[in-house]
């Protein structure tokens, strides 16, 4: 229950000094691992590029 909650890596990751590079490469790993599960899932967070978007404003000069 406790590895669930996070507590226990928690109090590992404050026992020690944690420099700054490895908590980079923590969270980048972190963020992966969200994206592939995410992408497992079929979940989209992106939004869609502006250039793919219609014009909604009527601008005759706008270059989308």
């Amino acid at each position: 229950m406790c590895d669930k909650e996070g507590i226990i890596n928690h109090s590992k990751r404050i026992a020690y000094f944690e420099k700054p590079s490895e908590r980079k490469r923590r969270e980048e790993s972190r963020r992966i691992k969200n994206i592939k599960r995410a992408q497992k899932l079929g979940i989209s967070g992106l939004a869609s590029p502006a250039r793919n978007q219609k014009n909604t404003y009527g601008s005759k000069y706008s270059s989308f």
